[in-house]
This record gives C-alpha cells, sequence and structure tokens, in this order.
C-alpha cells in the first residue's frame, strides 16, 4: 500500500472524498480545511491508502486545448521509502484525477449538497497530488496503511513528511531572437508545449542593433543534455536566429531544502560555552561546563529529529522565573497587541510560566501548528548570512543556554530568555512570521553587501522594531521584549532633560545604512505603522535594491526553495556527516 495526499479546492461543508481506482475505492478524509479568499470554496488537504497495482494520473492543461492531457505518475513498490514522483498541478475544469486507462475520480460528499456528486465536479478548479510514499517499507507507514481510519494524525503526517525526498530541480537557460510581429512568439512557445517542459521564467528585449527583432531569454525545467531537450533546441533553431543555451550564473551557495540546515552545525563563528572575560559567569567552571554540555546535544541534531529537552536546575529556573516576572510588569504597557495574544496562547499552550523554562521543541510545535515556523538549537554564533537563510525555510536557530544566576536581568548575548521571550511569540504570527521570511528569501544568494544591508535592517525591525498604535509606540523586536528597561526606554515617555532617542519612519533604505550600537540602548529607532506596513516596505526594498540574476520562491509542502532560472552555487559546503 502506498499513501496519497492531495490538496484539493472544494466548496464549504466538504468533509471527505472518495477516491476510485481500478483496484480500489478509499475514502479520503479532508483535514486541515482552510477558508480561502473565496466565499464558496475552502482549501482541503487529505490522505488516503491506495494499492500498489493502480496508476495514478493527473490532467494536465495545456495552452488553450480543451481536452486536458494525462501523465502517467511512475511509481514503484521496490522498497524504497522516500519515493517521490514528479508532481503535476491539475488545471482541468473538471477537477478529475484520472488513471491513464481507466478514470479515477474525486467524489466530493457536503452537507449542502448531499452525499453523491459523481461525474464532473465543475465547482473545483484544480487539484494536486502531492506526495506517493510506499507505505509498505517502514514500520510507520505500514501501521497507516492497515489502521482502520484513513485520517492520518499531525503526528502520523510529521513523520510521513520527514520520509519525503524532494527531487532536485534542473533548470535550463536558453536564449532566442524573434521577428518583431505580434504572433511571433506564441509560435516559438508551442515547441516548449510540445515537448512538454515546463517555463520557469521568461523576459523579452529589444535587440541592441536590429529594431525588426526581439531577443528573448527563458529558463525552463529539464536538462540542456537530455535528448528530448536536444530534439526542442534544434526544432527552435529552425524557427528562430541565434538560439543557444546560456551558461547558468553563479551565485553564493544557499539551502535549497530545509534538511540542508544541518551542514551550518559546522559553521558556527564561535561555540556557545566561549566566553568573554566580562561575561559574568567567566570565572565559574560549573556554569561554564553546563553550558559546553548543552551546546554538545545541540550540536547533534540533525533535521527530523526532535530538539533535544534539557533538564533545566533549580538555579536555571529560578532565573527564567526573575526575568520573565519582571518582563510581565512591563508586557501591557509597552508591548505590541499581537505578543500579548499570543504569549496569553503560549502560556496555556507552550509550557510557557515563572515556574519553569519551557523546551524548544514544545514551543516548535506550537510555532509549526500556527505558521509553519521551526525552532532549531544551535551550537554557536552563525553568519548573517547562514541565520538569514534559514529564515527562507521558516527556521529559526536558537539558543538553550542561559544567563548566569549571579546577574539574572542582564546577559552580554543572546540566551534562552531572548530566544523565547523576544524571538518566539510572534513567529506565532501570520503577518511577523512573513516579515521573518522576507529576510531570509531576500538573502539566499545575494551578495556580501546585500547580506549586510539585509542584516541592518534586521536589527532595526525583527531585533528592536517599534510600530505606532495611537499615538503611542509599541514594541515588536524581540532585543527590547526581553529587556525590560530598553522597553522602558523606548517605549516611555521621557522627562525635561532625559536622554530620548530618536524616532525615524520605517524606510529600509535608510536604515540599512544606519550605524547601530551592540552593548547600549539603541539611539535610533524605526517606527513602522503596523506589521503589515514593516514587511511591505521590506519586500519593495528587496525587490528593488537586492540585486540578484534569479527570484526564489518557498514550497511549504516540499520545504523547498524553488529558483526561476538555471544557477551555478559556489562555496557549497561538505555533505559529510
Amino acid at each position: 500500500m502506498r499513501l496519497l495526499q492531495i490538496v484539493c479546492f472544494t466548496r464549504r461543508g466538504a468533509r471527505r472524498a472518495h477516491v476510485h481506482g481500478r483496484a480500489s475505492r478509499s475514502v479520503l478524509r479532508l483535514d486541515a480545511v482552510k477558508s480561502t479568499s473565496s466565499s464558496r470554496t475552502v482549501r482541503a488537504t487529505g490522505s488516503c491508502t491506495w494499492p500498489p497495482g493502480s496508476s495514478v494520473a493527473t490532467p494536465v492543461a495545456l495552452g488553450r486545448r480543451k481536452q486536458a492531457e494525462t501523465r502517467r505518475l511512475p511509481h514503484s513498490c521496490q522498497g524504497r521509502a522516500g519515493l517521490e514522483t514528479r508532481l503535476r498541478r491539475v488545471e482541468a475544469s473538471d477537477g478529475w484525477v484520472r488513471d491513464a486507462k481507466r478514470p479515477t475520480m474525486l467524489r466530493f460528499a457536503s452537507r449542502g449538497w448531499g452525499p453523491a456528486l459523481l461525474g464532473r465536479v465543475r465547482a473545483w478548479r484544480s487539484c494536486q497530488v502531492l506526495r506517493t510514499l510506499v507505505t509498505s517499507s517502514t514500520p510507520q507507514s505500514k501501521a497507516m496503511a492497515e489502521s482502520e481510519t484513513t485520517h492520518p494524525s499531525k503526528e502520523m503526517l510529521r513523520t510521513l513528511s520527514k520520509t519525503f525526498e524532494p527531487q532536485e530541480q534542473f533548470l535550463t537557460s536558453l536564449s532566442f531572437k524573434v521577428p518583431h510581429k505580434p504572433g511571433a512568439l506564441e509560435e516559438i512557445l508551442r515547441l516548449f508545449w510540445k515537448h512538454d517542459r515546463n517555463l520557469t521564467r521568461i523576459e523579452s528585449r529589444p535587440c541592441t542593433f536590429d529594431t525588426t527583432q526581439f531577443e528573448v531569454l527563458v529558463d525552463f525545467e529539464g536538462r540542456s543534455q537530455d535528448a528530448d531537450v536536444q530534439r526542442m533546441i534544434e526544432a527552435l533553431r529552425l524557427q528562430c536566429a541565434d538560439a543557444h543555451v546560456s551558461e547558468p550564473r553563479t551565485v553564493p551557495w544557499f539551502p535549497r531544502h530545509v534538511r540542508d540546515l544541518d551542514s551550518f552545525s559546522k559553521k558556527t563563528l564561535d561555540a556557545g560555552a566561549d566566553l568573554e572575560s566580562d561575561h559574568p559567569g567567566f570565572s565559574d567552571k560549573t556554569y561554564r561546563a553546563r553550558r559546553q554540555k548543552i551546546v554538545e546535544e545541540a550540536g547533534t541534531y540533525k533535521y527530523g529529529m526532535d530538539i533535544p529537552r534539557v533538564a533545566y536546575s533549580d538555579e536555571e529556573n529560578a532565573t527564567w522565573g526573575a526575568v520573565y516576572t519582571k518582563l510581565k510588569e512591563f508586557f501591557p504597557k509597552y508591548a505590541c497587541k499581537e505578543y500579548l495574544e499570543i504569549l496569553g496562547d503560549l502560556e496555556r499552550e507552550g509550557g510557557y510560566g515563572p515556574d519553569q523554562i519551557p523546551q524548544l521543541q514544545d514551543v516548535s510545535t506550537f510555532l509549526k501548528d500556527r505558521t509553519g515556523f521551526q525552532l532549531r538549537p544551535v551550537a554557536g554564533l552563525l553568519s548573517a548570512r547562514d541565520f538569514l537563510a534559514a529564515l527562507a525555510h521558516r527556521s529559526f536557530f536558537s539558543t538553550q543556554y542561559i544567563r548566569h544566576h549571579s546577574r539574572p536581568l542582564y546577559t552580554p548575548e543572546p540566551d534562552v530568555v531572548h530566544e523565547l521571550m523576544g524571538h518566539a511569540p510572534l513567529l506565532a504570527n501570520p503577518e511577523f512570521a512573513e516579515l521573518s521570511q522576507t529576510y531570509g528569501l531576500a538573502s539566499l544568494g545575494a551578495s556580501e553587501r546585500d547580506i549586510q544591508r539585509l542584516a541592518t535592517c534586521y536589527w532595526f525591525t525583527i531585533e528592536f522594531g517599534l510600530y505606532r498604535e495611537g499615538e503611542n509606540v509599541k514594541a515588536y523586536g524581540a532585543g527590547l521584549l526581553s529587556s525590560f528597561g530598553e522597553m522602558e526606554y523606548a517605549c516611555g515617555e521621557h522627562g525635561p532633560g532625559e536622554e530620548a532617542p530618536e524616532f525615524l519612519p520605517w524606510e529600509p533604505v535608510v536604515a540599512a545604512e544606519t550605524e547601530y550600537p551592540i552593548t547600549t540602548y539603541q539611539p535610533t529607532y524605526f517606527v513602522a505603522e503596523s506589521l503589515k506596513d514593516a514587511t511591505d516596505k521590506l519586500k519593495l526594498f528587496a525587490d528593488r535594491d537586492i540585486v540578484r540574476p534569479f527570484h526564489v520562491s518557498y514550497l511549504p509542502h516540499s520545504q523547498t526553495i524553488h529558483c526561476d532560472r538555471s544557477i551555478k552555487v559556489e562555496n557549497a559546503p561538505s555533505t559529510d556527516n
């Protein structure tokens, strides 16, 4: 048996779908039902078991053809647990999932429509088969296939997603010239349709010395050395001028799959156990040994594992409690409303409270259910490039050790208090999560100069950001939310003669060039109108001012980064474990 996971758009009220195949009829129960922008449809996902003898294919609408072609999805039952198929999005208006030889249909059951709607279901515009997993190869999958219910629990889906192996993306860059006349490009693009090549990028520009022609640059899925691609290029040369394959652009390496973040554990700039001479715990051998142990355990973490749980001592829990209690006195007056709402949820669901330090795994599970963000333990300080790249995958590197007990209200470095009280809560807010991921996506493949500019903007928003709430400013930056002193300094009132900070409107172009101190209160804060305003301006800045030869998008189901252009990465890390 294999597991078939499907995402579809259907009318409100649908709770299950019947999947019919040549060898079976299974019930697909829709889970994670989420409303879309349309008032009449919902986005639903679900899973069902599928026998090895059944061929499953999805219809793909190509060009303007009324009848969608079918493409068989290859599958094998030779024991590979992570079998993946090249999956296609269905654009057929009837929304069927078809077998290449015999129809395979989705039948939706809706309280409003009655139990049976069989045949052409025109209300559903798209249906996507996400994954096909050979379930007989692993004990977890076998138990799933043999279970009485076809509704997968969140834990089971989480386990299955860990075994999902995405295919590597291969793109080819091509340039050619076409006459400057109506319909010229359409004739050429039919070749890509004929050879079943999906375009990921297309742009055109007038030829420099010939105004009768346009130069067209495209990228498409496939390798230039593939026989079918070679035949397509030869056919292209017969119809247009100067068709040739372009060399891929060289860019700094960046993680394409969330698993690639494992390599960062070997690239820390310094170990979390290394302390400066002015650190409160520098002379405390017991404290240093404790940090060393926590750091070593964090270094063993790999993608798919549970975050190591730390058995915090009574002394460490007391340090957390002292800071937690003090900060909560200032939150109602100075913290943004989104933070206050989520902090209450964390106290009810995430283990937050003054009595003990929450475990990173519990908080990470809470965040993943809310926005897809996850925490990862880190063994030391990361470079700005690596730290930002993790955000592109909605992953946040977090320390687990805590500040020295002799000075619970002070720390010269990020610790678990800063991470869990400052950063983690707002990562459960969709707008803040989008702001954080925007930094990550903008950093992928960027130059060192642009990485520094992004890191500076990150400092003035994610770390020390403010936004206006009526006539007041509220804190959403982690550096403020984890420091009651600077939170009051930035958000409170200042009397005559008292030193007050400068407030500037949030403009990334200005912030990117602004210097800042790291050991004192900030002399300058940038104030946004809202979290959405902060995100929108950052996106505009990334689009206009961060120069890259390609664009990226994040695919949450496979946790991969998709590029629209053929690129070659340099300085890739070793794959040895």
